[in-house]
């Protein structure tokens, strides 16, 4: 039987990095990738229900189909196209189980695919959406850093350039 147990990932040391880094499950992008791992096919797409492309195994299904779980995971708002930290609740049948689109499925219009519960963002993390509001983390530590390490210039140089040019009357 495929095990998938929720794991806190460590903090990678980059200064960007994708939302996919915070995931507490392994997402199975394509039957091949589930096959591969498993051995065994996952249960056939259910077209009833939105795509899902992780399970948790903890999860007791058998005994408790219609018990409810629920998750923390990164949710774009459809309407104001802004990223949260937001809460999924689904039944615990769902939670346990795969729901994998054969590629010709992915190209219909489905409904949103489940999104991956993951840990909450640390101190040093900020959300960071790219081009085509694609999530990306920047890890502040090492994104100061980076622009040190480049020569650009960081807020605490600007504050600074602008206390030397107000002792000089220079206007910026």
């Amino acid at each position: 039987m495929a095990q998938s147990q929720p794991v806190v990932p460590p903090q990678p040391n980059q200064a960007f990095y994708p939302v996919s880094a915070l995931y507490l499950f392994q997402e199975y992008r394509s039957i091949e990738v589930y096959q591969a791992a498993f051995s065994v096919a996952p249960p056939q797409f259910d077209f009833s229900r939105r795509p899902k492309l992780w399970f948790d195994s903890t999860v007791d299904a058998a005994n408790d189909p219609l018990g409810i779980v629920v998750y923390n995971a990164y949710r774009l708002n459809p309407q104001t196209q802004s990223w949260s930290y937001a809460l999924i609740a689904m039944p615990n049948k769902e939670a346990a189980t795969v729901n994998i689109p054969l590629m010709a499925e992915r190209n219909a219009p489905l409904m949103p695919d489940w999104e991956v519960p993951a840990r909450a963002l640390l101190d040093n993390e900020q959300l960071f959406p790219t081009i085509g509001n694609a999530l990306q983390i920047k890890r502040t530590d090492l994104a100061l850093q980076q622009a040190q390490d480049l020569g650009q210039f960081t807020n605490r140089d600007r504050a600074l350039l602008q206390a030397i040019a107000k002792q000089l009357n220079v206007n910026i």
